[in-house]
């Protein structure tokens, strides 16, 4: 199920198959594919986002340099949330050398940045992990999602 959300754009689909197809990833499985759609919703030629808004402004600004050295829309493989730290995957083999350095240097530096800011408000954060979920979360993030006192 994972390949159909990292790797299909929906208006790469035949038309007649892109209402059924919203429709079912509207439906399926709850809120969790509801945050996908919605975030599919509100940036239909990107590719998905796999992790909360808190980060978009830092991947908003990793596109835009990364667009400036050649790297487009269709070269990304995956952006999501993996054990509290962003990543972003994408495809250089396109570019010449030297810009494919600068291109992992790019996505370092997000990444980096994305370290230490609240996946989902994008106030500071710190990593944290609850009951095996680990996530870059600020204090209020963390009390609101998890019910914490302190951190």
């Amino acid at each position: 199920m994972h390949a159909i959300y990292e790797f299909l754009n929906i208006s790469d689909l035949p038309e007649n198959e892109q209402e059924p197809f919203e429709k079912w990833l509207k439906f399926s499985d709850g809120e969790y594919l509801q945050q996908w759609y919605d975030a599919w919703k509100a940036h239909p030629d990107k590719i998905l986002r796999e992790c909360f808004d808190g980060w978009n402004s830092l991947i908003d600004s990793a596109e835009k340099e990364l667009l400036q050295i050649g790297v487009e829309y269709r070269h990304y493989r995956q952006i999501k949330q993996k054990l509290g730290g962003l990543r972003i995957y994408i495809d250089t083999q396109h570019l010449p050398e030297d810009a494919q350095k600068k291109a992992r240097e790019i996505v370092e530096k997000f990444i980096k940045l994305a370290a230490s800011t609240c996946e989902y408000c994008g106030a500071d954060g710190i990593l944290l992990s609850h009951s095996g979920c680990i996530r870059t979360i600020c204090k209020n993030c963390d009390q609101k999602t998890f019910g914490t006192e302190e951190i």
